[in-house]
């Protein structure tokens, strides 16, 4: 099999670029070509009032300092490494109980 990108049923006209992620140059209006500017995109980002609440309440409550006392840290990464928080029936309760103490409603209580 033979391709011939001059032959028949070949697209006519200006060839498609490929993007090469660097932003390009160009023309301003009311400016002459030789002080051209670059465009570059913007990201933005829109927090909800909501969202910036339960952050303001987190912060708030938040102590300075570890209030779980080093036995309990211990008790806790045994029940990890033993599967036990991976039972649907305490998973649900660890939501519910973290859900208090960031004062949030979960739907079912």
């Amino acid at each position: 099999m033979q391709v011939n990108p001059s032959g028949p049923g070949r697209p006519s006209g200006p060839r498609p670029q490929r993007s090469t992620g660097v932003p390009q140059e160009a023309a301003v209006p009311g400016r002459p070509e030789s002080t051209r500017e670059k465009e570059v995109a913007q990201d933005n980002l829109e927090i909800s009032g909501a969202a910036r609440d339960l952050a303001s309440r987190v912060d708030n409550d938040r102590p300075e300092s570890s209030t779980l006392a080093a036995d309990r840290t211990q008790q806790v990464l045994q029940r990890i490494a033993s599967g036990f928080y991976a039972q649907a029936e305490v998973q649900d309760r660890v939501v519910r109980r973290i859900a208090e103490e960031l004062h949030v409603d979960v739907a079912g209580s």
